[in-house]
């Protein structure tokens, strides 16, 4: 709350399947994140803490290898830096091509139950300046 809001900065959170989720389901999370066309250049820090009935899985930052024939990857979808316990770390910048960045991970279900799930927040590396949230909302596994 203390912190000011970026007005060229939106972000949004999608879950599949959704805010009730059986044991046996993956969870993709989608945050969507729009660079209004003032949006300064430069990394957005953007932190996901996610819910303790999940846990993060999956592939993090990924190589590109033309030499080896490797297919170019969508540069508006990125995969988190890192996934140290319940914390998802992605870093994005708004580019001359691009404004608007889907930002994925896969998280699994540890424990039945219903969780808080905290807003996910972009800002400045330093931790300093304006930030944009999400909605905080909630998610049950049964």
């Amino acid at each position: 709350a203390a912190l000011p809001v970026d007005p060229d900065l939106t972000i949004t959170r999608t879950v599949q399947p959704g805010s009730s989720m059986r044991s046996s389901d993956l969870a993709v999370v989608e945050l969507r994140v729009r660079f209004g066309p003032a949006a300064a250049a430069g990394c957005r820090e953007v932190t996901e803490l996610v819910p303790s009935g999940l846990a993060p899985v999956g592939a993090s930052a990924r190589w590109y290898e033309p030499d080896e024939g490797d297919e170019p990857p969508d540069e508006t979808v990125i995969l988190p830096y890192a996934q140290d316990g319940q914390r998802v770390s992605f870093c994005v910048g708004p580019t001359e091509r691009h404004r608007t960045f889907t930002l994925r991970y896969v998280a699994r279900v540890v424990t039945a139950g219903t969780y808080s799930w905290e807003p996910a927040i972009a800002q400045d590396p330093s931790g300093q300046g304006p930030a944009a949230m999400t909605e905080a909302s909630s998610v049950t596994i049964r």
